[in-house]
């Protein structure tokens, strides 16, 4: 297969799965099938990914939007406090494993807001189901990404690069 043509179907796939993950995940939160179709097509054509896909051809980045709807989810379940701490848990790891493996400052900055949402929300954060939650989702997102995480992290400590160094 040439490689141009491997590139466009990559596309129709990483699209066809943000649609029908954006679709389940609103749907989910939403309840109404209308919300969470109308949710998804608007992500799903929303300026900024278009141009990361179509003109910059930012394969990580519009990768790595794939899974912010799963995180979404995730996170508004916690908070509500409707589902099961594991299932919560391992939507959130899923997600930021897809992060890890596709975009590292995805990840970065998912990271950030979500410390930011823990401050925001700090009276729910501080119940013992939630931080059972964040902790599980921690070792599940360690576990499944760890294929990228110990050689990122070996080339990090043991490779001098100009970026560790002090000026």
């Amino acid at each position: 297969v040439p490689v141009v043509t491997a590139y466009k179907l990559y596309i129709v796939m990483i699209n066809t799965g943000t649609a029908v993950i954006t679709y389940l995940c609103m749907k989910d939160i939403f309840k109404k099938e209308r919300v969470a179709l109308l949710t998804s097509l608007l992500y799903c054509t929303a300026s900024y990914r278009m141009v990361s896909i179509y003109v910059r051809c930012a394969v990580g980045e519009y990768s790595a939007m794939m899974f912010l709807p799963l995180i979404a989810l995730a996170v508004y379940h916690i908070y509500r406090e409707e589902s099961s701490c594991e299932r919560n848990a391992l939507y959130l790891a899923i997600g930021m494993s897809g992060l890890i493996g596709t975009h590292i400052l995805s990840a970065e900055m998912v990271v950030v807001i979500l410390g930011l949402i823990c401050i925001v929300f700090i009276r729910k954060t501080c119940r013992r189901n939630v931080i059972k939650t964040y902790l599980f989702a921690i070792v599940e997102t360690c576990a499944i990404s760890a294929y990228f995480l110990v050689p990122f992290l070996d080339y990090c400590i043991n490779v001098p690069v100009e970026i560790n160094s002090i000026v």
